[in-house]
């Protein structure tokens, strides 16, 4: 791992877990053994490091999404992703969501325009693979039910409204998102839904 992936992957640690604007540049180089004038060889500036950081986990998420989605079946693959994530946002500090929309909107902005949008086309082509092979119902929207998951996924892991449950991010996503996918199936959709969403709610 070179210089610059040790910054990255160092930052996105410190950023999920900690947040974005109590993390300086110096808090950031000590640990890694490495001095300002290093860091900025790299970088211009902590914002600049945050874009690099944000759109290296959309990318890695889309390209899950772009693997699979002719091969894996519609209604598993929305399942799985989602449900992954959910795990996997859990960890994360919700002040780094705060920070983000509070003093980095124009960075955020930015990269879901740049990858954002491959990841949103990908969704869409899944939903309607879903549509074609009657799993999905025909009245099925992709972009209303993908404005809807964005909504209910930010709510659901990225703001304390459901703490107050103290339930298991599974358990969540069981009484949330998988009930939005459930709701666009067909009765064929509903055998896959029943199938792969059992496993995920029984190992979780």
């Amino acid at each position: 791992m070179d210089v610059k992936e040790k910054i990255l992957s160092r930052a996105t640690e410190e950023f999920l877990k900690n947040g974005i604007k109590c993390m300086s540049v110096q808090k950031l180089v000590v640990p890694l053994g490495i001095s300002t004038k290093t860091f900025y060889k790299y970088f211009k500036n902590k914002e600049e490091l945050l874009e690099e950081v944000l759109t290296l986990l959309y990318i890695q998420q889309f390209k899950r999404i772009e693997e699979d989605s002719n091969t894996e079946n519609p209604i598993h693959l929305l399942l799985q992703i989602w449900s992954m994530a959910f795990q996997r946002e859990n960890d994360v500090n919700h002040k780094f969501y705060y920070d983000l929309h509070q003093y980095y909107p124009e960075v955020e902005s930015r990269v879901e325009n740049r990858v954002g949008q491959d990841f949103w086309k990908e969704f869409r082509h899944l939903i309607n693979i879903g549509i074609e092979n009657d799993l999905f119902l025909k009245t099925t929207q992709p972009d209303v039910v993908l404005e809807a998951i964005s909504v209910l996924y930010s709510v659901s892991v990225r703001t304390e409204q459901f703490e107050k449950f103290g339930l298991s991010p599974t358990i969540i996503f069981q009484n949330t998102l998988a009930v939005l996918i459930r709701g666009i199936c067909t009765s064929k959709g509903l055998d896959d839904f029943e199938k792969y969403n059992q496993p995920i709610f029984e190992n979780n």
